[in-house]
């Protein structure tokens, strides 16, 4: 006798659909979401604070390395570049320098705000969960390739019943493909490209495997 995995597959599918417009469930995943946005925010203005203080210095520094890089220019217009290969390289470190200040500064002048209600972080979030039940109910090739980047350690937990054995589920379901940055400045969408914080837990989700069953 073995296991039918389409049909534990499909048991799967059926109960993340139930679960993921359950109101309860979609309301933990606000609140996580706007704490972590508030968190990020923070942290943003503290970094915004931190290189304010430093911004005299990080121009003075700027100052000097815009001038190695052209007495460097310099040389390598006198030499030619095919037999300055280390002045090239040195070239190189001072343009990523002065790059890396040049975003620091940006950063100082620019302290994020977050402008979004929490009624619309509700609205984003239930119109995530709403997608992803339409994602789920859709192809089932394309549902498992959602599942496989949504889900990430999935336990099934054999359990005894009056009618049988059950498998409960744990673990958590993501509302998007995740990333591991948070962006509070950004609209909603490109926010939540970054968000790692808004899921939802498998906790209630049971597969049958005894209607599964195949000789």
């Amino acid at each position: 006798m073995l296991i039918g995995q389409e049909t534990l597959e499909q048991q799967l599918l059926e109960g993340l659909c139930k679960l993921v417009l359950q109101p309860e469930r979609v309301e933990l995943a606000v609140t996580e979401f706007h704490r972590q946005l508030e968190k990020a925010l923070e942290d943003s203005k503290e970094n915004a604070r931190r290189t304010s203080a430093e911004a005299d210095g990080l121009k003075k520094e700027r100052a000097k390395l815009a001038a190695q890089a052209k007495n460097i220019t310099d040389a390598i217009k006198d030499n030619g570049h095919h037999q300055s290969p280390t002045l090239l390289s040195e070239l190189m470190k001072i343009e990523s320098r002065i790059e890396a200040i040049d975003q620091r500064l940006h950063q100082s002048n620019n302290i994020p705000e977050l402008t979004l209600t929490t009624d619309e972080l509700r609205a984003f979030v239930y119109k995530e969960a709403e997608n992803l039940k339409a994602l789920l109910q859709g192809d089932r090739f394309l549902a498992k390739q959602e599942i496989a980047k949504r889900i990430g350690r999935v336990v099934l937990t054999p359990k005894e019943t009056d009618t049988g054995r059950i498998c409960e589920v744990s673990g958590d379901i993501h509302l998007l493909a995740r990333d591991s940055r948070v962006l509070p400045n950004e609209p909603p969408e490109g926010i939540a490209q970054h968000y790692t914080g808004m899921r939802i837990p498998l906790a209630g989700v049971v597969l049958d495997p005894s209607q599964a069953l195949s000789a």
